[in-house]
């Protein structure tokens, strides 16, 4: 799979932000290293981040870089817009908070199904 420009990356975010309704959010998006990403996200395998402040409706969005694809093996990364829905929907999420590690959980599992639901429908009718 060829690696995704920047303007790619920007491009799904713009699509997706629209479809989520997000266009009073002021988001950016861009690439990674791994390394950076496991700091922000105290997870073992990251490929993607989402810083978000929900009362000022602005969030950052990383995307693990192509060139650390290798370093971690995981199906999904190469699968930019899935990363770039599934932070997007951090942000929609974002005003419910969470106080323990299950409801982070929660929360993680439903924005899971929901990015796998809507990147499906997309897929299904053939709009990639």
């Amino acid at each position: 799979m060829k690696a995704p420009s920047l303007r790619k990356l920007n491009s799904l975010k713009r699509e997706w932000q629209k479809r989520l309704h997000l266009l009073d959010w002021k988001i950016s998006v861009g690439f990674a290293n791994i390394d950076f990403l496991k700091e922000i996200t105290a997870t073992i395998g990251p490929i993607g981040a989402c810083e978000h402040f929900a009362e000022l409706k602005q969030a950052k969005i990383w995307v693990l870089q192509p060139s650390d694809w290798a370093k971690e093996p995981d199906e999904r990364e190469q699968d930019v817009e899935d990363t770039v829905v599934h932070e997007l929907l951090h942000c929609q999420f974002a005003p419910f908070g969470y106080e323990s590690d299950i409801e982070k959980l929660y929360i993680e599992q439903t924005i899971e199904t929901l990015t796998a639901a809507m990147l499906e429908l997309k897929r299904a009718n053939g709009r990639k």
